[in-house]
């Protein structure tokens, strides 16, 4: 701020004036050009010499033209009616005078001094909004100079991993006032999706869904293999919010049987018996030589007629996965026709 110094004329009084010379500062102009707000010194008769002012004289000074909405008080740095500080406060843009009035020990009153003041307007920088922006994506600084041509500084450090809301403080020596800039920093989404198998080695698979059941579009890796329990990787496109996700698909590998072969005399009983590779629990399906009879979802049964014993067993979970077929043949040697006996 600028201490603004006034000449002192004389009035009707005879008046014994000390030598002083007065002067604006070198930088300001008529009228002082101020800023909306600004808190600023004034004084009268106060050369650096003798900056009291006149010994008796008291000065009334009064912002006499213009919507004034501040105070003025003395300054507290001097002890003398002659400088006073002048908050503008709320005083609109306008144009103001300001005037002091000395009188002297004498009770005489000199001519009004008038200073011409105009106040401007603060100007609000403007900038272009940034983001929304993913949790963690980078951020380019942000612009010293805003769109209106106001030169700043912001605060705090960009942060991209919260939202977070800027300052931007004007340089000094502008007419402008703080401004705040908010960037949205989005958490990213887990795209999600419905279970999908199990199934069984060789089956079929459907192409996965490349859109989320939120919504999320991208695209899996790797491709599809029905004869493994894979984990695929889910990527989504560009530009969205949305971290990758994985999807297990389980592969339940097809069960395997064997069946034995027996050989018997005619009429004798033969055990059939289907055995599994693997132990467990499992559904059995025969197909029988005809005129055998179905013996049911058993491992094992009791057969008499030759041929061909064929098995499928399929597992009980879900999926119920289900082997190939396997055989056993039964043999039945034909019954002995003995001739009588004979006396010889």
């Amino acid at each position: 701020m600028k201490t603004f110094l006034l000449p002192l004329l004389i009035g009707a009084c005879l008046l014994v004036m000390p030598e002083w010379a007065w002067a604006q500062p070198s930088n300001s102009s008529n009228p002082q050009v101020l800023c909306f707000g600004a808190e600023e010194p004034y004084c009268v008769d106060c050369p650096a010499a003798s900056p009291n002012g006149s010994a008796g004289s008291t000065y009334a000074w009064e912002v006499i033209s213009g919507p004034f909405a501040g105070t003025i008080a003395i300054n507290p740095a001097f002890p003398s009616q002659n400088h006073i500080l002048i908050d503008w406060a709320t005083s609109p843009a306008d144009n103001y005078v300001l005037q002091v009035i000395e009188t002297n020990a004498q009770g005489c009153a000199g001519d009004p001094m008038l200073l011409n003041i105009q106040i401007t307007p603060e100007v609000t920088p403007t900038f272009a909004a940034v983001g929304p922006f993913c949790t963690g994506s980078p951020i380019a600084a942000l612009p010293t100079t805003s769109s209106n041509g106001i030169t700043g500084s912001w605060a705090p450090a960009i942060n991209n991993t919260a939202t977070t809301t800027y300052t931007f403080t004007p340089d000094a020596g502008q007419c402008a006032t703080t401004a705040t800039l908010t960037i949205t920093i989005d958490s990213e989404i887990t795209p999600t999706f419905a279970a999908v198998g199990p199934f069984c080695t060789g089956s079929p698979i459907a192409a996965l869904p490349t859109t989320s059941s939120n919504g999320i579009t991208g695209s899996w890796a790797p491709a599809i293999n029905n004869t493994a329990t894979t984990t695929y990787t889910f990527t989504p496109d560009a530009g969205q919010c949305a971290t990758t996700t994985t999807l297990v698909i389980t592969i339940s590998t097809l069960p395997e049987v064997t069946v034995n072969s027996e050989t018997i005399c005619f009429g004798a009983d033969a055990s059939i018996t289907a055995t599994p590779t693997v132990p467990g629990t499992y559904d059995y399906t025969w197909t029988v030589p005809a005129g055998a009879s179905d013996p049911g979802n058993v491992a094992t049964f009791t057969a008499t007629v030759a041929g061909n014993y064929t098995v499928t067993i399929s597992t009980t979970g879900t999926p119920p996965c289900s082997s190939l077929p396997a055989s056993g043949t039964l043999t039945v040697n034909p019954e002995i026709t003995t001739t009588g006996i004979s006396h010889n």
